[in-house]
């Protein structure tokens, strides 16, 4: 049997609002049994963990949320150590912590903030790094897990891992060198990370999705009304992405439905790359 379903713990950095809280709801709805929820802003992670507890269809359900600064690989270690307190293993780990390309644009490479450009890489890129190696640390002491297929028995892994990148990690836009940097170095650690351990038995995966309606664009646009026009044009659908058609994607890739889907960088974007 296989299908769009989880029935283990799972971990979800960055899950305070936006594609992270609907990736949080998404477990919860879609059978999981534990959920270790963090971010930064810790009354958005609470709330979260709050209607994760409404949505949960798992009798057995239960959820921790507390904050974690993907920055700080000692904040990172600390938060994975309570999961696994809590929960005994984590089944499916994903952050989508990350920071806009709207607070990282300085202009062409010649005239670049370099302190602008540090600051995107240590949350987007080296925040992806300590994510990957805290869920990697856990998910190697784990037994794997064997499920019936339709003909003969399969496994899942001991566990599956999924960074939310972005198309910026994929085409590089002129003018937002910190931000395709930091992008280009997610998918890389993530490749890297699946050639490293796929004979392991854990999956790893990104998701590269282009413009979603999130809080984050949605301020972007209040500065630059003229974003919402360009970002829908962009894309083949013409429309801009929903939260919980990214959380779907990250739902299929950790799901029995995705368990020979490993080291991909599975492009959700309305068609914005086949445009480019």
């Amino acid at each position: 049997m296989s299908g769009l379903y989880v029935t283990g713990t799972a971990v979800v950095i960055g899950s305070a609002s936006g594609m992270g809280r609907a990736t949080a709801l998404a477990f919860a709805r879609y059978g999981a049994v534990g959920l270790a929820l963090g971010d930064l802003n810790e009354p958005g992670v609470q709330e979260t963990a709050k209607q994760a507890k409404e949505v949960a269809t798992n009798p057995k359900f239960s959820v921790t949320a507390s904050h974690v600064d993907v920055r700080s690989w000692t904040s990172v270690e600390n938060f994975f150590q309570g999961a696994v307190a809590e929960f005994k293993r984590i089944d499916y780990s994903v952050t989508t912590a990350g920071l806009l390309k709207i607070y990282a644009i300085n202009g062409f490479i010649a005239v670049n903030d370099l302190e602008a450009y540090d600051n995107i890489q240590n949350t987007n890129a080296r925040g992806v790094l300590y994510h990957t190696k805290a869920a990697l640390q856990v998910m190697l002491k784990q037994d794997a897990i064997v499920i019936q297929g339709t003909y003969r028995s399969r496994t899942l892994g001991r566990g599956a891992i999924v960074n939310v990148c972005s198309d910026a990690g994929l085409v590089a836009l002129p003018g937002e060198v910190e931000y395709n940097a930091s992008k280009f170095a997610a998918v890389g650690i993530t490749k890297t990370a699946a050639n490293e351990y796929g004979e392991s038995q854990i999956r790893i995966n990104a998701i590269c999705p282009g413009p979603i309606d999130t809080p984050l664009l949605e301020r972007a646009i209040a500065l630059n009304p003229a974003l919402r026009d360009s970002a829908t044009d962009s894309t083949a659908l013409k429309r801009i992405g929903d939260v919980d058609e990214i959380a779907d994607a990250i739902l299929f890739l950790v799901s029995p439905a995705g368990s020979y889907v490993h080291g991909t960088s599975m492009v959700v974007d309305g068609g914005f790359l086949n445009m480019a």
